[in-house]
C-alpha cells in the first residue's frame, strides 16, 4: 500500500533527510516506493494514445478526482513522467488509481514550498522536505487550497494573459524604429503571502492543521487503495 510510504515520511524521516539535494531526496523516495513492492517504468511502456490521456488529465488545473488504472500498469511508477520541469515528480500506479506525487524539498532554512507557475493540484499529493530544519511533510492540495480560492488565482492570469494578447496585437501597428523587437511577456507565477489579511501562517512544519492535513492525506491514500 503506498500510504504506507507516507506512514514511514512520518517515522523514519531521517532515512529521507541524509539527502542534501533535492534529486537525492527524490531518489530515496523512489527507493522506498521500490521496497513496497513497485517497479519503475518508463513512459513508453504506456500506448501512446492513453499516455495522452493521462497527461492531458493529470494536468488539469482544476481537477477533483483521480484516474482508474489499468490492469497493465497496476504496481508501478514513472519518475518525471511530463519532463523535468513539469508536474508531478513521480506517477504512482496502484492497484486501483494513479496518484500523482510532487516532491519539493529546500536545503536551505525555507519552511514552505516554492510554487512557481503552479498551484497545488486539489487532486495532487505533495512531500515538502527541509534538509537544514530536519523536517518532512505532506499534504493533499485540496487541504491546503479551496477550490473556490484557486479558481480565482487561475482566472486572474487568464484575464491577464488575454490583456497581454490584446496589447501585443496593438504593438504591431507601432513602427519599430530601431528593429529591436521590444514587446511585453507575463510570467504566471503564484506566492504565499502574509498580507491576505486573514492571520495567513506560512510555516508548514508548525502549522496548527500540519497533522490533520498529513492524516488527511493517509486516510485519502487508504481510500483510494481499497
Amino acid at each position: 500500500m503506498i500510504s504506507k510510504l507516507f506512514v514511514e515520511l512520518q517515522q523514519i524521516k531521517d532515512t529521507f533527510l541524509r539527502a542534501n539535494s533535492g534529486q537525492d531526496f527524490e531518489d530515496r523516495i523512489g527507493t522506498r516506493i521500490r521496497a513496497l513492492g513497485y517497479s519503475r517504468a518508463l513512459k513508453e511502456d504506456i500506448d501512446k494514445k492513453r499516455f495522452i490521456h493521462i497527461k492531458n488529465e493529470i494536468l488539469k488545473k482544476e481537477e477533483t478526482t483521480f484516474l482508474d488504472v489499468e490492469s497493465s500498469e497496476t504496481k508501478t511508477y514513472i519518475t518525471q513522467p511530463f519532463g523535468s520541469q513539469q508536474y508531478p515528480d513521480i506517477l504512482i500506479f496502484t492497484e486501483k488509481k494513479i496518484i500523482p506525487i510532487e516532491v519539493k524539498y529546500s536545503n536551505k532554512n525555507k519552511s514552505s514550498p516554492i510554487w512557481n507557475s503552479n498551484l497545488p493540484k486539489a487532486n495532487g499529493l505533495y512531500i515538502f522536505g527541509s534538509y537544514n530544519l530536519k523536517d518532512i511533510t505532506f499534504f493533499c492540495g485540496k487541504d491546503v487550497l479551496s477550490m473556490e480560492e484557486r479558481s480565482e488565482l487561475i482566472n486572474f492570469f487568464e484575464d491577464v494573459k488575454s490583456e497581454e494578447k490584446r496589447f501585443r496585437t496593438g504593438l504591431r501597428s507601432l513602427n519599430d524604429k530601431y528593429k529591436r523587437g521590444f514587446s511585453v511577456y507575463i510570467r504566471r507565477a503564484y506566492e504565499q503571502k502574509l498580507d491576505r489579511g486573514q492571520g495567513a501562517h506560512l510555516n508548514y512544519f508548525n502549522h496548527p492543521e500540519r497533522n490533520q492535513v498529513e492524516q488527511g492525506a493517509i486516510d485519502l491514500l487508504k481510500m483510494l487503495e481499497k
